[in-house]
C-alpha cells in the first residue's frame, strides 16, 4: 500500500514541473505577443540577425510551448525548444552581467579588508541586483532540461496518445521517441527473459 502511494506521488512530479514551467512560459511568451502585436520590436532582438523573425520565434516559443507543456502535449519537443531559447539568453544576455558580478565581489571584499562599510554595502547591493537576471533563464532552463529527459508522466496528452499508439509504428513519432512498454502479443516485443 504504501509503494502505491509513493508511485502515486512521484507520477505527480512531471506534472507539477509542467505546470510550473508552462505557466512561467506562458506568461513570459504573452508579454513578448503583446510587445510584438502592439507594432514595438522586442530589445532583446534588436542587435540580431532577422530581429523581427527571432521576436516572433521567441514569443511563440514561449506562449505556445508553455500552452503544450502545461496540456503535456509534445513536451519533449518544447522542453528542448526551452532549452535552446534559455541557453541563448544566457550566454547573450546575461555572461556580461556575470562578469560584472565576479568584479563586484572583487570589490566587496577589498572595501571589507579595508573597512570601508559604506562601499561594501554598495557593492554587495550591486552584486545582488546583478545576480537576479540570471535566476530566471537559469531556472527555466534546469527545469525544461529535467522535463526533457524525464518525459511529460502519466498526466499528459502525450501519455493518454501513447496508451492509444501502442505498440504501432507511429509510436516513435507520436511519443517523441519513447518507448512505451510493449503488449504480450506486440511484433516488436522483446523476448520474455529465460526462466
Amino acid at each position: 500500500m504504501l509503494d502505491n502511494a509513493r508511485v502515486r506521488l512521484a507520477s505527480l512530479g512531471p506534472l507539477v514541473l509542467r505546470l510550473g514551467l508552462g505557466l512561467g512560459f506562458l506568461l513570459h511568451g504573452w508579454g513578448k505577443f503583446s510587445t510584438l502585436i502592439d507594432g514595438q520590436e522586442l530589445a532583446m532582438t534588436a542587435n540580431m540577425w532577422w530581429p523581427t523573425g527571432l521576436a516572433w520565434a521567441i514569443a511563440s516559443t514561449e506562449f505556445i510551448g508553455g500552452l503544450c507543456l502545461i496540456v503535456g502535449l509534445l513536451t519533449r519537443f518544447w522542453a528542448a525548444g526551452q532549452v535552446i531559447a534559455m541557453t541563448v539568453a544566457l550566454c547573450k544576455f546575461h555572461i556580461t552581467p556575470l562578469e560584472e558580478t565576479c568584479s563586484r565581489l572583487g570589490e566587496v571584499f577589498r572595501s571589507l579588508f579595508e573597512g570601508n562599510g559604506d562601499a561594501m554595502r554598495t557593492s554587495l547591493e550591486q552584486t545582488a541586483m546583478a545576480f537576479g537576471g540570471i535566476q530566471t533563464p537559469l531556472l527555466f532552463g534546469v527545469i525544461a532540461l529535467a522535463l526533457f529527459l524525464m518525459g511529460p508522466g502519466c498526466w499528459s496528452i502525450d501519455h493518454l496518445v501513447g496508451l492509444i499508439f501502442r505498440g504501432r509504428k507511429a509510436n516513435a513519432v507520436v511519443g517523441m521517441g519513447m518507448r512505451f512498454p510493449a503488449r504480450e502479443g506486440d511484433d516488436d516485443a522483446p523476448p520474455a527473459p529465460p526462466a
